[in-house]
Protein backbone atom coordinates (compact mmCIF):
# COMPACT_ATOMS: atom_id res chain seq x y z
CA UNK A 1 0.00 0.00 0.00
CA UNK A 2 1.61 3.40 -0.90
CA UNK A 3 0.81 6.33 0.84
CA UNK A 4 1.53 9.88 -0.47
CA UNK A 5 1.90 12.15 1.84
CA UNK A 6 0.78 15.72 1.00
CA UNK A 7 3.37 18.79 2.11
CA UNK A 8 1.49 20.61 4.98
CA UNK A 9 2.54 24.73 5.14
CA UNK A 10 1.24 26.70 7.79
CA UNK A 11 -1.42 28.12 5.17
CA UNK A 12 -2.95 24.77 4.53
CA UNK A 13 -2.82 23.69 8.26
CA UNK A 14 -4.48 26.91 9.66
CA UNK A 15 -7.13 26.88 6.30
CA UNK A 16 -7.86 23.10 7.44
CA UNK A 17 -8.46 24.30 11.05
CA UNK A 18 -10.37 26.73 9.99
CA UNK A 19 -12.83 24.27 7.48
CA UNK A 20 -13.05 21.94 11.29
CA UNK A 21 -13.94 25.12 12.97
CA UNK A 22 -16.48 26.03 10.48
CA UNK A 23 -17.98 22.15 10.32
CA UNK A 24 -17.95 21.70 14.17
CA UNK A 25 -18.53 25.18 15.64
CA UNK A 26 -20.68 27.49 14.07
CA UNK A 27 -21.50 29.78 15.84
CA UNK A 28 -19.50 28.95 18.94
CA UNK A 29 -16.57 30.22 17.35
CA UNK A 30 -17.33 33.79 18.66
CA UNK A 31 -17.57 32.11 22.04
CA UNK A 32 -13.76 30.69 21.74
CA UNK A 33 -12.56 34.30 20.11
CA UNK A 34 -14.01 36.14 23.25
CA UNK A 35 -12.34 33.30 25.81
CA UNK A 36 -9.20 33.62 23.74
CA UNK A 37 -9.23 37.20 24.32
CA UNK A 38 -9.84 37.56 28.07
CA UNK A 39 -7.29 34.94 29.02
CA UNK A 40 -4.82 37.07 26.96
CA UNK A 41 -5.93 40.09 28.69
CA UNK A 42 -5.99 38.95 31.86
CA UNK A 43 -2.76 37.50 31.67
CA UNK A 44 -0.90 40.46 30.35
CA UNK A 45 -2.76 42.91 32.59
CA UNK A 46 -1.67 40.70 35.66
CA UNK A 47 2.08 40.59 34.58
CA UNK A 48 2.33 43.95 33.77
CA UNK A 49 1.36 45.04 37.13
CA UNK A 50 3.24 42.32 38.73
CA UNK A 51 6.16 43.62 37.58
CA UNK A 52 8.53 45.66 39.61
CA UNK A 53 9.26 48.96 38.63
CA UNK A 54 12.57 50.99 39.38
CA UNK A 55 12.58 52.30 35.32
CA UNK A 56 9.32 51.22 33.96
CA UNK A 57 10.60 49.40 31.30
CA UNK A 58 9.72 45.72 33.01
CA UNK A 59 6.09 46.46 32.76
CA UNK A 60 6.33 48.19 29.42
CA UNK A 61 8.31 45.83 27.66
CA UNK A 62 4.85 43.19 27.82
CA UNK A 63 3.92 42.31 24.63
CA UNK A 64 1.05 40.17 23.09
CA UNK A 65 1.97 38.72 19.77
CA UNK A 66 0.44 36.61 17.10
CA UNK A 67 1.71 33.80 15.11
CA UNK A 68 5.81 34.97 16.72
CA UNK A 69 7.28 36.32 19.72
CA UNK A 70 7.82 39.90 20.28
CA UNK A 71 11.61 40.09 19.35
CA UNK A 72 13.93 42.73 20.74
CA UNK A 73 13.24 45.03 23.84
CA UNK A 74 11.59 48.52 23.83
CA UNK A 75 13.15 51.03 25.82
CA UNK A 76 10.04 52.81 26.18
CA UNK A 77 8.75 53.26 30.12
CA UNK A 78 12.48 54.78 31.17
CA UNK A 79 11.41 57.39 33.33
CA UNK A 80 11.80 56.83 37.06
CA UNK A 81 8.71 56.50 38.48
CA UNK A 82 6.67 55.77 35.50
CA UNK A 83 4.39 53.00 37.10
CA UNK A 84 1.26 53.69 36.09
CA UNK A 85 1.94 55.29 32.52
CA UNK A 86 4.11 52.74 31.18
CA UNK A 87 1.68 49.76 32.70
CA UNK A 88 -0.91 51.57 31.02
CA UNK A 89 1.11 52.27 27.93
CA UNK A 90 2.07 48.14 27.62
CA UNK A 91 -1.38 47.39 27.68
CA UNK A 92 -2.68 50.22 25.21
CA UNK A 93 -0.24 48.70 23.03
CA UNK A 94 -0.87 45.05 22.73
CA UNK A 95 -4.80 45.58 22.77
CA UNK A 96 -5.40 46.03 19.62
CA UNK A 97 -3.53 42.42 19.01
CA UNK A 98 -5.85 41.14 21.48
CA UNK A 99 -8.69 42.46 19.87
CA UNK A 100 -7.81 41.50 16.80
CA UNK A 101 -7.13 37.73 17.76
CA UNK A 102 -9.02 35.26 15.56
CA UNK A 103 -10.37 31.75 16.94
CA UNK A 104 -7.58 29.49 17.06
CA UNK A 105 -4.78 32.01 16.63
CA UNK A 106 -1.53 31.20 18.34
CA UNK A 107 -0.78 33.96 20.71
CA UNK A 108 1.89 35.01 23.01
CA UNK A 109 3.01 37.33 25.91
CA UNK A 110 6.70 38.07 26.09
CA UNK A 111 9.23 40.47 27.84
CA UNK A 112 12.42 40.48 25.90
CA UNK A 113 14.37 42.65 28.38
CA UNK A 114 17.79 41.19 29.50
CA UNK A 115 16.97 41.21 32.88
CA UNK A 116 13.31 39.66 33.58
CA UNK A 117 14.27 36.68 33.93
CA UNK A 118 16.23 37.77 36.86
CA UNK A 119 12.90 39.63 37.86
CA UNK A 120 10.84 36.83 37.55
CA UNK A 121 13.26 34.40 40.17
CA UNK A 122 12.86 37.44 42.42
CA UNK A 123 16.07 39.35 42.15
CA UNK A 124 14.05 42.37 43.06
CA UNK A 125 12.21 42.69 46.72
CA UNK A 126 9.02 43.87 44.56
CA UNK A 127 8.75 40.72 42.74
CA UNK A 128 6.17 38.95 44.10
CA UNK A 129 6.56 35.33 45.69
CA UNK A 130 6.01 32.58 42.90
CA UNK A 131 6.74 35.22 40.70
CA UNK A 132 5.47 37.03 37.97
CA UNK A 133 4.33 35.07 34.93
CA UNK A 134 4.47 31.52 36.74
CA UNK A 135 2.20 33.01 39.52
CA UNK A 136 0.22 34.27 36.56
CA UNK A 137 -0.40 31.22 34.73
CA UNK A 138 -1.20 29.42 37.46
CA UNK A 139 -3.89 32.13 38.47
CA UNK A 140 -5.08 31.88 34.84
CA UNK A 141 -5.16 28.00 34.93
CA UNK A 142 -7.21 27.47 37.98
CA UNK A 143 -10.18 30.28 36.30
CA UNK A 144 -10.23 28.80 33.01
CA UNK A 145 -9.90 25.69 34.26
CA UNK A 146 -6.97 25.07 31.50
CA UNK A 147 -5.46 22.11 33.67
CA UNK A 148 -5.55 18.67 32.07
Amino acid sequence: LKTERRRMTVASFNASVEAFADRTLGKNRSKIQALQQKILFQLLTRVVYRSPVDTGRAKANWHVTVAAPHDGWDNYGAVKGSRNSAARNSIAVSSPTIQGLLPYSVAGVTNNLPYIEKLEVGYSSQTPPGGILALTLAEIEAQFALQD
